[in-house]
Order: structure tokens, then C-alpha cells, then sequence
């Protein structure tokens, strides 16, 4: 296929690139990042800000015992556990260039995400980072939260 439609744009591959190498914060090289995760896209370009307590506790990680010393709970959001820290991905604070990437991929006009397939995909999976007005106490708790994540993760 890609031999007949040739190469596409990809935005996902463009927010992951800022995030590893590229640059979208100009920071030294020794902040930078070799291993990217779906958690980049979620924040990035799905827009899912229930994906922050994972964030901060991955950029706060400093080694492979950080869930030990914390008894195996966040510091942002308790009632979860910690994963063990990842070398490479984990214990760099790129906030500022995962925040760049997303005020970028958030300033594209309506026409962006409808331009092709894929990012009409990726604006679908967007709408479930929004807030759901409905009443019930249960679509607001944090296992819906991780829920959707999960969603979006999956068809990602």
C-alpha cells in the first residue's frame, strides 16, 4: 500500500520524534530521551490530561527502585500503583517539549483532522479525552479515567 499511496504524514510519529530527538524544547542532550511511550500520545496528541499523574511520576522516577521507596504508590495519585522505572524513558523531566508538541498538534484547524483516515482516527480518539457532563459520580471517577486511557491506548 504505502508503495502505491506513498508516505503519509503521521502525527503520532511527529510528536514521538519531538519528544526523543527532536526540537520542540531545545534541551541539552544529556535530558534527552532514547524510549517513548503511549503515554506521550495520550497527553500529546489525544489530549487526555488524566494521563498526568502517570507523567510526573515517570519524570520524577530516579531508578529502578522508586516504587519500593514510595511503598508502591504515586505521590500524585495514591490510589494506583508505580510500574518500575524504564532507563531512557523514565526520570527525565520533558515537560516543557511535551507540552510544546501539544500546543502545536492542539493549534491545527478542524481541516488537519480531517485531512485523511488516520488523523480523522486520531480526532475520534480525541474526543474521549473531553470531560463528559453526565451526572453520574462513576464517569467521573479515576477508573473511568483509566478506562478511556486504556481505550485509546488500545486502538492506538
Amino acid at each position: 500500500f504505502v508503495a502505491m499511496a506513498g508516505p503519509r504524514f503521521a502525527i503520532d510519529t511527529w510528536a514521538l520524534e519531538q519528544l526523543l530527538d527532536g526540537d520542540v524544547g531545545q534541551r541539552p542532550k544529556k535530558h534527552r530521551r532514547s524510549v517513548s511511550s503511549g503515554a506521550d500520545v495520550i497527553f500529546a496528541v489525544l489530549a487526555n490530561d488524566n494521563i498526568k499523574p502517570i507523567l510526573v511520576d515517570r519524570m520524577n522516577a530516579k531508578t529502578m527502585t522508586d516504587a519500593d521507596q514510595l511503598g508502591g504508590k504515586s505521590t500524585v495519585a495514591p490510589q494506583r500503583q508505580v510500574a518500575p522505572s524504564v532507563s531512557g524513558r523514565d526520570g527525565v523531566a520533558y515537560q516543557r517539549p511535551l507540552a510544546a508538541a501539544r500546543d502545536l498538534i492542539e493549534s491545527q484547524s478542524r481541516a488537519f483532522w480531517e485531512d485523511n483516515m488516520y488523523t480523522r482516527w486520531f480526532f475520534a480518539l480525541k474526543q474521549m479525552s473531553f470531560a463528559n457532563d453526565h451526572p453520574s459520580s462513576s464517569l467521573h471517577s479515576y477508573a473511568w479515567a483509566m478506562k478511556d486511557i486504556n481505550s485509546q491506548l488500545g486502538s492506538w
